[in-house]
């Protein structure tokens, strides 16, 4: 499924679930039932999709650690 023709709903799920939600939690984030939820994770398309977002929100995530580290060293010193 590419990009253009994935529910809208899938990126609101994508995002929760990648940020930690549990399923329940996603789904009503995303405005789906639990079990729309469960039957996306078994798609392998939905869950190489989920790696990718969670992948990207962990290097940003790094990348903000890294500067606010490197900025913190620089006060103390």
């Amino acid at each position: 499924m590419s990009d253009f023709d994935r529910p809208a709903t899938d990126d609101a799920l994508l995002l929760a679930l990648a940020k930690g939600s549990t399923v329940r939690a996603a789904a009503e984030q995303a405005g789906i039932s639990e079990a729309t939820a469960f039957r996306r994770l078994r798609n392998e398309s939905f869950v190489g999709e989920l790696n990718r977002v969670r992948g990207e929100l962990w290097d940003t995530a790094l990348g903000r650690l890294t500067e606010a580290s490197g900025r913190a060293v620089d006060r103390i010193a």
